[in-house]
């Protein structure tokens, strides 16, 4: 049987559980295909309420429609048909099949339109499906693809005008002309819209989306070089240290130092990637500087300790980890390449700024020259400044071959002013 495997503490979580977006910080949703087709659905409904009520108006007070009960059953039908494409529009569901009912049952209406007329006489009123081309162009926009919306957009005004003008009377066909040329350019202009804002919406989610993709690959690639900025400080803190102690036993107590450096190396590594992030842990300063002082006390030379400024500063427990981690490697670099016991030694801790922290570690011994350090030394490169760089913080060491060495260990809170 599989079992989870805890979460490193450098492992970032998935991208839904890590990600928040700012649409969803200010609780409206975000410009998107969605919100566009929402926008157009409940533009289509105002537009059917509008336009579909003045449509049901002159319908009923027509006395020749009246007079015929297909004219009657073509009004009804449509009155219904607007009614469901209301309510989808204002439920949000449903409206591609009510808005393919409109545009078809449209179609219909201008196809029976003819043989509900006396075409001796024609019927120079303006009849009542007039006011629905544009709604139905614009459904025709909503559901069908763009090919069947162009179409449907050229084709339904012809029909109109067609039917507007199937009368002996020569000026109605002029007054079709008109209307169908009307109704064409205003369904052009819907759809050239429609599709347009789509196509943008389209844009913006495939932006968004790459945006987040490539979020994610960079959360991902800083939770790898966090771990091999970590692995690295364990090997040399740790791994290397038992070496070293163990080439160098000359005598039977040397050697069990050795061993049980390299039982502590070996439990190091064993728990190192199982510890549960604890980014939501704090510690105060006091708590930082009274381990510093601990670690000081540990070694074999004498080292000085101070603490300054307020013991109640506030930190994340993974940067009070890594500071101490730190200064622990800054004093043993002293110890073994500083000089004998005549060299004095010191570590202060400073409350630096607003909220800031920051811990110096000084002797006055031999120095060096950091700009010799060979690439492969591990000590001040991943023990000290890289591990600081990985929680946010700062290293840096200002040595010189006779002056001796400072460490100087800094982190301040995001927005938070730093130490002049």
């Amino acid at each position: 049987m599989a079992t989870d495997r805890p979460r490193s503490r450098f492992q970032p979580a998935s991208v839904a559980e890590t990600i928040v977006t700012r649409g969803e910080l200010s609780g409206r949703k975000v410009f998107s295909s969605g919100r566009v087709e929402e926008l157009f659905a409940r533009t289509i409904g105002i537009a059917t309420v509008v336009f579909g009520g003045q449509a049901v108006w002159i319908g009923l007070a027509a006395p020749q429609l009246m007079e015929r009960p297909v004219g009657i059953a073509a009004l009804v039908a449509m009155t219904l048909i607007m009614v469901a494409t209301v309510v989808a529009s204002w439920m949000l569901r449903g409206m591609r099949v009510a808005s393919l009912f409109f545009c078809w049952g449209y179609i219909v209406v201008l196809l029976v339109w003819p043989s509900l007329i006396d075409v001796p006489g024609g019927d120079p009123a303006e009849p009542w499906f007039w006011y629905l081309l544009t709604v139905a162009g614009a459904c025709a926009v909503f559901a069908m693809s763009v090919r069947l919306a162009v179409l449907y957009t050229v084709v339904s005004p012809i029909l109109y005008g067609v039917a507007r003008a199937a009368t002996n009377d020569p000026s109605q066909w002029q007054v079709g002309v008109f209307d169908a040329s009307y109704g064409l350019i205003i369904g052009l202009v819907v759809l050239v819209v429609g599709v347009t804002f789509r196509r943008a919406a389209r844009g913006v989610d495939a932006a968004r989306d790459t945006a987040l993709a490539r979020y994610d690959e960079a959360v991902r690639l800083h939770a790898v070089e966090a771990e091999r900025v970590e692995v690295d400080a364990i090997v040399h803190d740790s791994v290397l240290a038992a070496l070293q102690a163990a080439d160098r036993a000359e005598s039977a107590a040397q050697y069990r130092a050795a061993a049980t450096l390299a039982v502590k190396a070996l439990a190091h590594f064993r728990h190192a990637g199982l510890a549960p992030a604890a980014y939501d842990a704090h510690v105060t300063s006091g708590e930082l500087a009274d381990a510093l002082a601990s670690q000081a006390s540990s070694l074999e030379r004498h080292i000085d300790f101070t603490f300054l400024g307020a013991r109640d500063r506030v930190m994340p427990s993974v940067v009070a980890e890594a500071m101490i981690l730190a200064a622990a490697q800054a004093m043993q670099n002293s110890i073994q390449h500083g000089g004998g016991e005549t060299v004095g030694r010191s570590v202060v801790v400073r409350a630096t700024g607003t909220a800031g922290v920051s811990v110096s570690v000084e002797d006055d011994g031999e120095g060096f020259d950091p700009r010799e350090v060979e690439p492969g030394r591990l000590g001040v490169r991943v023990s000290i400044i890289e591990r600081m760089v990985s929680v946010g913080g700062r290293a840096s060491v200002d040595s010189e071959v006779g002056r001796g060495t400072t460490v100087r260990l800094e982190w301040t809170p995001a927005g938070s002013e730093a130490d002049t």
